[in-house]
């Protein structure tokens, strides 16, 4: 085999071996996120700046405000948990807890998200739920761990 036919094979071959985002240094599955902090940064991307989660909430929620909150690193977080092949991280603003909190919820891949927003200012109708396309209310609180969650 010569050196050219050499480099094809090696560049056909790391290309097919690792997804793109591992190849950007980002980890390929949500899944490595269990059990840390939404903010961690001991992995190349923390789990709030991972475009799979960048994408799904800028995609859901039609409010920039919501989704300036939902992205932002500050404030008090659980550790991010796994249930029925969905990954859910819950976070809140710093001594506002109570009445201001959220869930982001979607499969490992990135796909199907749910994401709960509660603000006591705008609670008349219970907590806003974002799904693709749509906008629900319903009458309970955002999943705070994973014995919250219902999927």
């Amino acid at each position: 085999m010569n050196a050219l036919a050499l480099g094809r094979f090696l560049l056909i071959a790391a290309a097919t071996a690792f997804p793109a985002s591992a190849q950007n240094g980002q980890p390929s599955s949500l899944s490595v996120y269990e059990g840390k902090y939404p903010a961690d940064s001991s992995l190349p991307v923390s789990f709030l700046e991972h475009p799979l989660v960048v994408q799904a909430v800028e995609q859901t929620v039609p409010l920039t405000d919501i989704r300036r909150w939902l992205l932002n690193s500050a404030g008090p977080k659980t550790p991010i948990w796994i249930k029925q092949e969905r990954i859910h991280s819950w976070g809140c603003e710093a001594h506002n807890c109570g009445p201001h909190n959220w869930t982001i919820s979607m499969k490992l891949d990135g796909s199907d998200p749910v994401i709960c927003y509660y603000s006591q200012d705008i609670a008349r109708n219970g907590t806003q739920w974002f799904l693709p396309g749509r906008t629900e209310w319903r009458l309970y609180a955002c999943p705070g761990e994973a014995r919250d969650a219902s999927d």
